[in-house]
């Protein structure tokens, strides 16, 4: 299950990457390219009328799913397109569709933010929040494990779904582990980093040593991307001649400024210590492999890029 779970998320993460301004524009394209296979994933056949009622009728409006255990409504959930701000008025209207219904659970979703509400818990509505991910900013296994509180098998299971205290995660044999993440004192070399990932909850690591020894503060993992590549520049090892890094259709690199300007300025940000323009809108889990490869990729040492998970 966690394996088809992890492929899929992935799936979705490249999806975002590759289409996301085409999925910004229409609901419809976001349900059928991100919000489906997910669902379908954890057990959830869309086509299926038995597990799944599509545009389900709320009395004042229609839910887009609703999620069927014995024939009855358990779930109901409210896609929007991708990028759509899905606090006060979204909220409400699907928490208000459920509450009207007697169903139990409520979730919005634009293909990559997934919030689920606990409708009946007598609490304030910040507080029925169960399930909270963002998909382009956690690493894929912190996520898969977050999804199964809607995995079918869970929810079909009477009483309420359980949300964990600690991030459940693999241990080195791929075993389940709900101990949390080990601990680490001390620095990671990158090529470490990497094949454990599975290990990672989802923490950004807090400082990066580059190859000449220099230590540098990381705030996000954007900004890890950023002065990785920018490092990589400044140390010789990226060279003029290989930009703008392109591996693949997308440049991820590039000294030319236009990427700043027009409809991709959101995609690209700009590294002042280096000039260098680098496209940003990647999750937590891309950054990790893209930093890898663009390392290799200016034969540079993997091992002698070191980064420290606590300040």
């Amino acid at each position: 299950m966690l394996d088809d779970l992890t492929k899929c998320i992935e799936s979705i993460q490249d999806k975002i990457d590759r289409y996301g301004e085409s999925l910004r524009k229409d609901e419809t394209r976001t349900r059928n390219v991100l919000v489906d296979p997910l669902l379908r994933t954890l057990g959830w056949d869309v086509s299926d009328p038995g597990l799944v009622t599509v545009e389900f009728d709320a009395g004042h409006g229609r839910a887009d799913y609703a999620l069927l255990v014995d024939g009855n409504a358990l779930v109901v959930i409210e896609a929007k397109r991708l990028g759509t701000f899905l606090d006060g008025k979204v909220e409400n209207q699907v928490v208000s569709y459920a509450t009207m219904n007697g169903v139990k659970y409520a979730v919005i979703t634009d293909g990559r933010n997934w919030k689920m509400y606990d409708v009946f818990k007598t609490r304030p509505l910040a507080e029925k929040i169960v399930l909270n991910v963002d998909l382009s900013n956690e690493l894929v296994p912190s996520s898969a494990l977050r999804f199964l509180i809607l995995w079918n098998s869970n929810l079909s299971t009477e009483g309420d779904v359980e949300v964990a205290g600690n991030p459940i995660t693999h241990n080195a044999r791929g075993r389940i582990d709900d101990n949390g993440p080990p601990s680490w004192d001390g620095w990671i070399d990158l090529q470490t980093y990497r094949s454990t990932e599975k290990w990672l909850s989802g923490m950004c690591p807090k400082r990066m040593r580059i190859w000449d020894g220099n230590e540098v503060s990381i705030g996000s993992w954007r900004e890890m991307w950023m002065k990785c590549g920018s490092a990589l520049y400044e140390g010789g090892y990226l060279k003029e001649q290989l930009l703008p890094y392109q591996p693949q259709r997308r440049v991820l690199i590039s000294r030319d400024r236009s990427h700043l300007e027009g409809s991709h300025k959101r995609l690209y940000k700009l590294e002042e210590s280096s000039n260098l323009v680098f496209y940003v809108n990647l999750s937590a889990s891309s950054i990790v492999k893209k930093m890898h490869t663009l390392v290799e990729y200016c034969e540079a040492d993997t091992s002698k890029l070191f980064l420290l998970m606590s300040s």
